[in-house]
């Protein structure tokens, strides 16, 4: 099923080989972090969930002109920054990936540390700067990126926000805050949010 990847054809974004190699490298080392709030002890899915996200910044790296390469650099756990994943043009630029399996199995969806074992909360839901990029990545070819939406993190990832959903999943609802693609569309449509993706 490849329904999901019918964006026109300037959001698919075909990421390098060696640049792929590398998210898989970056993904590889940083398994060896046990963050205790990751609520992921299966070392398998834990990498598959870190390399998405660094295909989706490289997808970001691609599409936007100017945006720098990823920080692919390896940071121990005492050490890992929970900052925006780029500088872009002045203001922060986060990026989130989805494989798009996943997408199927439990709908387009993106999720945010809300609360934790820890207390941790992503920073960009305590203070929702610049823009959030949100991106579906083929598990096929993973090469294969689709921009989703662009927007104001401002817009969508403000704590009264109601593009800022509960997960599906009860058992994560405690821990988490999920941007659901149907309801970012919906306000999309709507004029309430500007997809900046449009613009380049």
């Amino acid at each position: 099923m490849t329904i999901r990847f019918h964006v026109p054809a300037r959001r698919l974004v075909v990421i390098p080989k060696d640049h792929v190699e590398a998210a898989k490298d970056f993904a590889r080392l940083r398994v060896r972090d046990t963050y205790s709030d990751s609520l992921q002890s299966d070392p398998l899915k834990l990498e598959r969930d870190i390399l998405v996200g660094a295909l989706a910044e490289l997808a970001v790296h691609h599409f936007l002109p100017g945006c720098p390469y990823p920080d692919f650099n390896y940071y121990a756990g005492e050490k890992k920054s929970w900052q925006a994943d780029f500088i872009y043009r002045g203001d922060y630029l986060g990026c989130k990936g989805q494989w798009e399996s996943v997408a199927r199995s439990h709908g387009m969806s993106w999720m945010f540390q809300w609360d934790s074992l820890t207390g941790r909360k992503d920073k960009i839901l305590q203070n929702p700067v610049g823009l959030h990029a949100f991106c579906l990545v083929k598990d096929s070819d993973p090469s294969r990126v689709a921009i989703q939406a662009i927007v104001k993190s401002k817009d969508v990832l403000h704590s009264d926000s109601p593009f800022l959903e509960l997960p599906n999943a009860t058992y994560l609802q405690k821990y988490k805050r999920c941007i659901y693609f149907n309801t970012l569309k919906t306000g999309i449509e709507e004029g309430a949010i500007e997809d900046f993706a449009d613009r380049f």
